[in-house]
């Protein structure tokens, strides 16, 4: 396969990926209530959630444990993304290189020379 068509393909892939995130975030967002803590997750589940958001489903300690684990995960790494994106961005934009490629010469050849001849 070209490189092209592979690069069109992640292309395509990485647009259904967000696509499908953004959708399960936008129509299938609710909350539970759990000993007196809400907790707001999305995710695609078979019912409704009434016109506050509130599922008619529950999850066990271990679900509700695991969605707290994945979301801070996905907000860490979210997070050093774009971090990582704005380094590249700025170093490619500005045109940073490192300056220690090569030592000074005029430097090395100044400090290099010898002393007088001594007559004994």
């Amino acid at each position: 396969m070209c490189r092209e068509n592979v690069n069109k393909l992640i292309h395509l892939f990485l647009l259904a990926l967000f696509l499908s995130y953004y959708g399960s975030i936008t129509f299938f967002s609710h909350y539970h209530v759990v000993n007196g803590v809400t907790i707001v997750h999305s995710h695609f589940f078979c019912g409704h959630a009434d016109a506050d958001g509130k599922a008619d489903h529950t999850h066990s300690p271990k679900e509700l444990t695991l969605i707290a684990y994945l979301t801070t995960f996905v907000t860490l790494i979210s997070a050093a993304l774009i971090v990582q994106i704005s380094f590249s961005v700025t170093r490619k934009h500005y045109h940073i290189q490192n300056q220690a490629d090569e030592p000074d010469k005029q430097f090395f050849t100044l400090s290099q020379l010898r002393a007088p001849p001594t007559f004994a």
